[in-house]
């Protein structure tokens, strides 16, 4: 999973999931966006429910599969050209800053834990995932953990489910 930080006017979170087998979050905020690795189905949150986004399984690759359109240079992303559905240009990725950060099982009072990244300012977009093992990935899902709060050089963390009895390490991307 791969959870990112905006917190909307209702509390919400923006939530970006990357999962085979964990299930998508009922307490995502409106929009959020869920990724299936094994079947690279892509579905967005719209304040009730997951709807799939069409046309978004399997293919990848470009060619002439999906509404990828052809040209583009490696390193480049695609993105929405205007608001019109499907009108997309090749851009320039932008830079990212990332940490590694561990969440102390012996530090979390009262389901919060603050952590310090720093370098990262109280208006950076923050995205935040388990670390790619078996034993992160499913101690965060269980305790149900996302950020609730950011500020300069630190992060707070909120376990709504079982207040996790080992350290779990998150990556931090931020830009």
């Amino acid at each position: 999973m791969i959870t990112k930080i905006d917190i909307p006017p209702d509390n919400r979170h923006e939530y970006i999931g990357l999962s085979t087998d964990i299930p998508k979050p009922d307490y995502a905020g409106v929009n959020s966006l869920f990724l299936e690795l094994d079947t690279r189905d892509i579905y967005y949150f719209d304040g009730s429910d997951w709807q799939q986004v069409p046309d978004s399984g399997g293919g990848g690759g470009g060619g002439s599969g999906g509404n990828v359109p052809s040209g583009g240079t490696t390193g480049q992303l695609l993105a929405k050209a205007s608001g019109t559905n499907y009108d997309t240009t090749w851009v320039n990725q932008f830079g990212f800053n990332t940490a590694t950060i561990t969440l102390t099982a012996a530090n979390w009072s009262s389901s919060l834990i603050d952590v310090t990244c720093s370098g990262m300012t109280s208006t950076a977009k923050v995205w935040v995932s388990p670390a790619a093992t078996d034993s992160d990935m499913s101690n965060y899902a269980s305790a149900q953990i996302y950020c609730s709060a950011q500020a300069t050089d630190t992060l707070t963390f909120k376990c709504i489910g079982t207040t996790p009895t080992s350290n779990i390490d998150v990556e931090v991307i931020w830009a």
